[in-house]
């Protein structure tokens, strides 16, 4: 981009806004098990219990430090497909991200409409504000993969997200195992702030868009 704005300054924004507006993020809850992968790529070849698979080596702190570098490109997002690779289930950093870090994120999309969350879910310990502005869709959706359906996520879990929006135009949810902990449970309540238009239950997850940062 900077290269073509010598030629022409008033095509960065353009194509800035073109490149960014609907994008999709790849993370993996913990990276301490995770072995680094081969110089100038961003995936690992993990492999667990005999199964052979592809994570990303990367975090969802290394997007919001992506987002804080370039406040600019942040608002020109629209659309962000947001998927995490839980890993082992045994581990709630290995499943769960911080709800802090994950708040931060959407603070630092002000130009966000449509949301995508596959296989992400929050520490249920502490809850943040809710994001005042509206959303025109939002997916909360697992994976069906064998390598990353991680078997801990409960309906609780997709209540406690729900918790960070106040309006949704288009909610599409999976249906998962309710939850047998009493301390999961609760999470149900609180949810009188939350305005839906239309919802969608069940369904395939959605694809991730081509612009893969």
């Amino acid at each position: 981009l900077a290269a073509c704005t010598l030629v022409c300054r008033a095509w960065k924004p353009i194509a800035t806004s073109y490149l960014f507006n609907h994008i999709g993020y790849s993370f993996s809850y913990c990276l301490e098990h995770t072995p680094k992968p081969v110089p100038g790529e961003r995936w690992s070849h993990f492999d667990s219990d005999d199964d052979e698979a592809w994570v990303p080596y990367k975090t969802l702190a290394d997007f919001r430090a992506f987002l804080a570098a370039n406040p600019s490109t942040a608002g020109y997002i629209r659309s962000l497909f947001l998927e995490g690779f839980p890993v082992d289930e045994d581990e709630e950093r290995q499943f769960l991200v911080n709800p802090e870090l994950f708040k931060s994120v959407l603070d630092m999309l002000p130009g966000l409409q449509t949301l995508e969350l596959v296989n992400v879910a929050c520490n249920y310990d502490r809850a943040c504000p809710a994001v005042e502005r509206p959303l025109e869709s939002l997916s909360i959706l697992y994976s069906h993969e064998d390598d990353y359906r991680c078997e801990c996520y409960t309906q609780a879990h997709t209540v406690f997200l729900l918790k960070y929006f106040r309006t949704i135009g288009t909610l599409h949810l999976e249906t998962l195992p309710k939850s047998k902990s009493k301390r999961l449970a609760k999470n149900f309540d609180g949810l009188s702030h939350l305005r839906v238009h239309t919802l969608k239950l069940d369904g395939d997850c959605p694809e991730p868009p081509e612009q893969v940062l």
